[in-house]
């Protein structure tokens, strides 16, 4: 048996574990809430990264694309029909979709559970940093996120 009674004469606790330690395994505590900065637990920081929203076709697409990668060179026929949006471009779909993200985003960040609560709701560009290629679709859903994470009325 364990002969060391109750004095261990090192700083854990009746569980085993670091007196000093916090009480959350969440990977959020960082040194600033050792410090006594962030409550235990506080979310401090997030990072999305997110792939545009429904779009246009196209104008041609590899054979592989629709599963027949022995021809790299063949191309499989594509729907001619009209769009509302030029090929490749985000649909009003998408940006519909990219919207709605932003606006789940804004619960969750600025509306919601104060623990979670990053963002004032006022955009500020130290706050809120968005990136994305150069490229038409992905711009727009950039733009439509941010405009669902600071609808108009908040600026």
């Amino acid at each position: 048996g364990d002969d060391r009674g109750d004095d261990r004469g090192d700083d854990r606790g009746d569980d085993g574990k670091d007196a000093g330690a916090s009480n959350t395994d969440s990977p959020l505590v960082g040194v600033s809430d050792k410090a006594g900065i962030n409550p235990p637990g506080k979310l401090v920081s997030s990072v999305m990264i997110s792939r545009h929203g429904d779009r246009a076709p196209q104008l041609t697409a590899p054979a592989f694309a629709a599963g027949n990668r022995r021809s790299y060179l063949t191309h499989f026929p594509i729907d001619y029909a009209p769009w509302e949006v030029d090929y490749g471009q985000l649909s009003h779909i998408g940006f519909r979709q990219s919207y709605l993200l932003g606006s789940w985003l804004r619960q969750r960040y600025i509306l919601g559970d104060p623990i979670n609560r990053l963002l004032d709701d006022r955009y500020d560009h130290v706050q809120t940093h968005a990136r994305s290629t150069d490229v038409d679709r992905t711009l727009v859903t950039t733009m439509g996120i941010l405009a669902g994470l600071y609808p108009t009325g908040t600026e």
